[in-house]
């Protein structure tokens, strides 16, 4: 475990080639004013996104960009060979997709990327995330790099320019940690066994994470029970409801994609069983039942490996 003195220097120290980058060069070009160390230099660019994000229309002028820069712009061809597997596996047979099908499919992708990205910048612009822009751009840019979390390994996958899932889901609760980590570790305070544990475990953002992600999943299956109920989502009703209890959860259903619940709500009604959270509140999503209409049942999905039921 290192020590470092600011944010500033944790970021250099984690992102060790942004020093060199054009954005970097920028900002210090539109200061005026030659850093002092690396230190300084990375302020500067932390200052210039500081104010890049200031307004609503920079932050919209700023998503587009992302866009550009992040969001799949093909469609990969293990995706389509998925596809056509759940068909077969669902009884549906064999489907040719066409290049309609597959423009159709991409549109899909990138809708569910861009409305994960979005997400995210909406939360680390909000008034709920208090965080200084260091923070904000070490977990910005170590989300970009993680893809699926596979919970037999406790691991995320590496995402690359071909990972057509969208962005992981914002957890406020496990950055809230994070920060609240770094700045103790900072502020050279004292910290518990637990905590240089796991800072001892890394400071990238993917090894910092995952690493509270998983003694989360651990806390969260020591709280199941046969305690639970079920809750029934209306065919054609506001999707919204469905989708923002499954957000933070990591249940690895596709339903917690925000256009994914939007269409599955309107093919037919959805049910999800919750046990209790540790404040006593029906807020653990177990099981998932999609339906087709009211009578036929499409998928049943579970947390378990693979999605399956637990025991």
């Amino acid at each position: 475990m290192k020590g470092y003195l600011t944010g500033e220097s944790f970021v250099d120290s984690i992102y060790q080639n942004l020093i060199n980058s054009e954005e970097v060069k920028r900002a210090i070009e539109r200061r005026n004013t030659n850093p002092i160390n690396r230190e300084d230099a990375i302020k500067a660019y932390m200052d210039r996104l500081e104010k890049a994000h200031f307004t609503e229309r920079k932050l919209t002028l700023l998503k587009s960009l992302y866009y550009k820069r992040y969001v799949i712009d093909h469609l990969p061809e293990n995706y389509v060979q998925l596809q056509q597997k759940i068909s077969r596996e669902q009884g549906r047979g064999n489907i040719i997709i066409n290049s309609e099908g597959r423009k159709e499919m991409l549109k899909h992708i990138q809708d569910e990327q861009k409305k994960s990205l979005d997400l995210w910048l909406t939360y680390l612009n909000s008034k709920d995330a208090m965080y200084p822009m260091w923070f904000r751009y070490y977990a910005f840019q170590g989300m970009l790099k993680l893809g699926k979390y596979d919970k037999e390994r406790g691991k995320f996958t590496k995402r690359s320019k071909n990972t057509a899932i969208p962005f992981i889901e914002v957890n406020p609760e496990i950055l809230g940690q994070m920060y609240t980590l770094l700045s103790k570790m900072m502020a050279k305070k004292e910290l518990s066994l637990e905590e240089v544990k796991t800072l001892n475990n890394g400071e990238s953002f993917n090894k910092l994470y995952t690493y509270i992600l998983n003694n989360m999943i651990i806390n969260i299956g020591k709280l199941d029970s046969k305690d639970g109920m079920w809750i029934k989502y209306d065919q054609g009703k506001n999707y919204k409801k469905l989708w923002q209890s499954l957000q933070g959860k990591n249940t690895g259903w596709c339903t917690a994609g925000e256009e994914t619940c939007k269409t599955q709500i309107e093919i037919g009604n959805f049910y999800v069983y919750y046990t209790k959270d540790e404040n006593d509140k029906y807020k653990i999503p177990r099981v998932a039942i999609r339906m087709r209409g009211c009578d036929e049942i499409a998928e049943v999905r579970g947390i378990d490996k693979n999605q399956n039921l637990e025991s």
